[in-house]
């Protein structure tokens, strides 16, 4: 018996190309038979990846083959109306920028037939990495950028260039006047950045770019450097009771960025030339000023370092501490009291002022005693006791105040009786005398002298008046008689 077998299908006008829907990832394959009925086998192999080869430090790795398979085309047959019948087919998941080795082969039920192959490469992608960017050195005007040369397996298409974006890190504004040159570092690619302002934060960022577009960015950011400013010149302080005022001249060297703030610290020390504890807390006056010159607010008669500095520079410091004038005490000598006394004396005592009302060192003390309205003592002394005469019985005012270098403060007073004595207080000394033991005070002794003499006085006149008398009887009797 004879069995016929049918003749196989050539395969004509056999076409590869990246399907223009997706190029990167897609292939469309076509071909044409002069036969109906066939059957076909499509197998794809990918032979590069990413257009790599040895120079890329990269060994391709062995590939697998992608087989679709025998399968019915007649669903996908076209009868193209010569003799001649089409058939197509999209290959689909593919990479992009890599080659592929795409081979069709005819098959009739009875054996294999007809064997047409090509190699084609997929479309460009934009790369799928963003650049890692490092810092290669930085001045006050210029920073260099570098990053690492991308690797295969990533580009996805033939790298052109790269694309970079310059701008400030505060807003994100663009830094028109930056003037960015690509250079070549040991590390990889990179880029010089001059024109920039010193002391400034920026964010650089990167990306590859290739035939397809501009892949992800890789950023960084830093800061150019800064140069510190000098000291300030010509400082100095000039000072009244409750203020002190700070002048300076601008640091020869101002810095970069230019540094125009200064600041300014007027740290209460301690009392100064007085004996007293310190009486009000350490405090400091801190602030910031753009001008050349700032007043503290202080207390008097206190001690003030002053310290000043340009904001990032050295800091300046007057070589001695300031002394805040003092003024007149503004409160008087406390607890003025009467210490001691005798006949015609009394002694006055007095506590110091308060520290915190002294406003000065404490010179000494002014006293005055007052009697009737007339000033009959004053003194300046140095200690707080006084012992005082009292010529007279009556009523006399004493007052205290004490002094600085600037003057008085206000006056405390007391008063200070003196008692009239009586008659009955002279004669009662010489009864109490010519009684008394020998351990009567040398008061009771005076007095009773003091009686004594009186009672002698009297005695004598009588006695006068009588010889008087007698006398005058005698010259009389013998008048008579003649």
């Amino acid at each position: 018996m004879f069995v016929r077998i049918a003749a196989q299908c050539p395969i004509g006008n056999f076409q590869v190309t990246p399907d223009p829907s997706s190029p990167s990832s897609q292939l469309s394959v076509s071909w044409e038979c002069d036969k109906d009925n066939n059957d076909f086998q499509v197998t794809l192999q990918l032979t590069n990846r990413d257009q790599c080869d040895a120079r890329d430090d990269r060994v391709q790795p062995p590939f697998d083959v992608h087989t679709l398979g025998f399968s019915d085309w007649n669903n996908v047959e076209v009868d193209l109306g010569n003799g001649f019948y089409g058939y197509s087919t999209i290959l689909t998941d593919l990479l992009p920028y890599s080659t592929y080795a795409v081979t069709i082969q005819s098959r009739r039920p009875r054996g294999v037939g007809d064997i047409q192959s090509a190699d084609v490469t997929t479309g460009e992608a934009v790369p799928s990495v963003r650049p890692v960017v490092y810092q290669y050195a930085t001045t006050t005007t210029n920073i260099d950028y570098y990053w690492i040369e991308i690797k295969c397996g990533t580009r996805h298409g033939n790298i052109t260039g790269n694309e970079y974006r310059l701008t400030y890190t505060i807003g994100g504004q663009p830094v028109s006047e930056a003037v960015l040159t690509p250079m070549t570092f040991i590390n990889g690619p990179g880029v010089r950045i001059t024109g920039l302002r010193c002391g400034m934060q920026y964010t650089f960022n990167v990306a590859w770019k290739n035939n397809a577009g501009t892949g992800r960015r890789g950023a960084i950011i830093t800061t150019t450097s800064n140069v510190s400013p000098g000291s300030v010149q010509n400082m100095q302080a000039s000072l009244t009771a409750t203020q002190i005022t700070i002048t300076w001249m601008e640091p020869a060297e101002r810095g970069c960025p230019v540094v125009d703030t200064y600041e300014v610290t007027c740290e209460g020390n301690t009392r100064h030339e007085d004996e007293c504890q310190d009486v009000f807390p350490i405090d400091a006056v801190m602030d910031t000023t753009s001008s050349l010159s700032y007043v503290c607010d202080v207390k008097q008669f206190y001690s003030y370092n002053i310290t000043l500095k340009t904001t990032g520079g050295p800091v300046m410091e007057l070589s001695e501490a300031q002394l805040t004038p003092g003024s007149a005490p503004s409160a008087p000598p406390g607890n003025v009291r009467e210490t001691g006394r005798s006949a015609t004396t009394r002694t006055i005592t007095w506590d110091d002022i308060p520290c915190s009302d002294r406003n000065g060192q404490i010179l000494g003390y002014r006293y005055e005693l007052t009697l009737q309205s007339t000033v009959i003592d004053s003194n300046d002394v140095r200690t707080t006791s006084v012992t005082v005469t009292l010529d007279t019985a009556d009523m006399y005012i004493f007052s205290v105040t004490g002094r600085t270098d600037s003057g008085i403060g206000p006056y405390t007073h007391i008063n200070i009786n003196m008692p009239r004595m009586s008659s009955k207080t002279t004669v009662e000394p010489k009864t109490e005398r010519t009684t008394a033991s020998n351990d009567t005070t040398d008061k009771t002794d005076k007095q009773g002298d003091t009686g004594s003499i009186i009672i002698v006085a009297a005695a004598s006149g009588v006695i006068v008046v009588v010889l008087i008398l007698i006398i005058v009887i005698v010259v009389f009797v013998v008048i008579r008689k003649r």
